[in-house]
């Protein structure tokens, strides 16, 4: 038996000494105990492009001013056979998949499935082919130094990875993963489910989540297509979404474009031309320039609107500061509440619908419409001299008749009133609609 032992201590030593003959920019250490090393230096000039594919493992990114990229692995593993620990070695070297003068792709993966047997031991099959036994993988990790400006593209999975502040562009394809950044370059691309992340400042930025919670500080102009998602930006330019089922939280934006399902935007800044396609969905939000909202079954809360153009609305509420002009196209069964007017109001195709303007200003332009059902209140400034021309069948119509010095045409029946009159005769407001069992009340 001791002859035996002494036979497999010398085999190890051999398999050592050949190990220590591998290039030294790219080995795998030989395991001592259940720890194993591996190590990768390769020259990468500045504004180089840096690609890492790396699973199941914690990956770190450190920038230095080195035109060099420098890895850094350890796994800590416990095993019963000495022979699957070697197995285990040869599989965890750092592999170069592509190299050339501006650009190294390198893959940190070392196995390809895992299988667990009643919890206590794992069969992992490893890239080189092979299978082996293992107790439990203790710890894997990965500690890359690369230089700042490099362009940095991570493809990842079931792991934490940090990185620092990077003046290169980056591109990640994350799956389960926890994303602690820094700051990145002039554009970021983020592919990423089932993740968590929090993100420094950077430039122009396109988003691809599917169950993923993101906190980003200051980017440029941004684009998302998302699901079941939340996204906090604190400030942006452009911002454009496509979303099923998400959260989203705006600090500062410039304009936001956004076709969407059951999803929330929370928008704390005042913002420019914007336009929304939504179905079951709510918007919080402050100022804008100009809005082009279509939806059903939706909520708008924000403050003062330039100009506001409905193509299409039904069911949905509106709770608005003061509008400048509005046009809706087509109505069914919504509310509007207005908190004053400036310029015109036009509702041509209005159905069911509760409208509620609680005020307006001397320059307000008038109000039109075609209104079936519904409610309608307007309550106009004291010194607003206008003009009303309306038809109304059924409903009841309420405006201050002992104002009119002039009455063009006024008539009523059982189910039809009639009316067309001047409150003065240069009066630049007017308020000319037809109704169908609506109540309408000017005040």
């Amino acid at each position: 038996m001791k002859s035996v032992g002494l036979i497999f201590k010398i085999l190890l030593v051999v398999l050592a000494l050949s190990g220590l003959k591998s290039k030294t920019n790219a080995q795998s250490e030989t395991p001592k105990g259940n720890v194993l090393n591996a190590s990768l230096i390769r020259d990468l000039p500045a504004n180089g492009e840096l690609i890492i594919n790396n699973y199941d493992a914690e990956l770190e990114i450190k920038v230095w001013n080195n035109p060099k990229v420098e890895i850094k692995s350890e796994l800590i593993v416990e095993v019963d056979s000495q022979e699957d620990l070697i197995k285990l070695a040869k599989a965890f070297a750092i592999k170069v998949v592509d190299e050339k003068k501006d650009r190294l792709s390198i893959d940190t993966k070392f196995y390809k499935s895992m299988v667990s047997m009643f919890g206590k031991k794992t069969t992992l099959e490893l890239i080189t082919g092979e299978k082996i036994t293992v107790k439990k993988i203790v710890k894997a990790s990965h500690i890359a130094y690369i230089p700042q400006s490099a362009n940095l593209q991570i493809i990842s999975k079931y792991n934490k990875l940090n990185i620092e502040n990077i003046s290169g562009n980056i591109k990640l394809n994350l799956y389960d993963v926890d994303l602690y950044m820094g700051n990145f370059g002039s554009t970021g691309n983020f592919d990423m489910k089932y993740s968590k992340a929090n993100i420094g400042n950077g430039g122009n930025s396109t988003f691809m989540l599917y169950d993923t919670d993101i906190d980003a500080g200051e980017l440029g102009n941004v684009k998302v297509d998302a699901k079941y998602s939340k996204l906090i930006i604190k400030k942006t330019n452009d911002l454009s979404i496509v979303s099923y089922d998400d959260d989203f939280v705006v600090g500062q934006l410039s304009k936001i474009t956004a076709d969407a399902k059951y999803s929330t935007f929370r928008l704390n800044g005042d913002a420019g031309d914007s336009r929304f396609e939504l179905y079951d969905s709510d918007i919080f939000g402050k100022n804008f320039k100009s809005i082009s909202f279509s939806a059903k079954y939706s909520d708008l809360r924000v403050g003062d609107i330039g100009e506001f153009i409905i193509p299409s609305s039904y069911d949905n509420n509106y709770y608005l500061g003061i509008v400048g002009s509005l046009n809706c196209s087509e109505s069914k069964y919504d509310m509007f509440q207005l908190d004053g007017a400036n310029g015109s109001l036009d509702f041509p195709n209005t159905y069911d619908a509760d409208i509620l303007i609680k005020n307006t200003s001397a320059n307000f332009k008038g109000l039109s419409g075609k209104f079936t059902y519904g409610k309608v209140y307007l309550k106009l400034d004291n010194s607003q001299q206008f003009n009303l021309n309306f038809s109304s069948t059924y409903g009841n119509i309420t405006f201050p008749a002992d104002k009119f010095k002039i009455k063009s045409l006024s008539d009523k029946t059982d189910s039809k009133r009639i009316f067309e009159g001047s409150t003065a005769a240069d009066a630049k407001c007017n308020i000319k609609f037809t109704s169908y069992d609506t109540n309408f009340i000017i005040e």
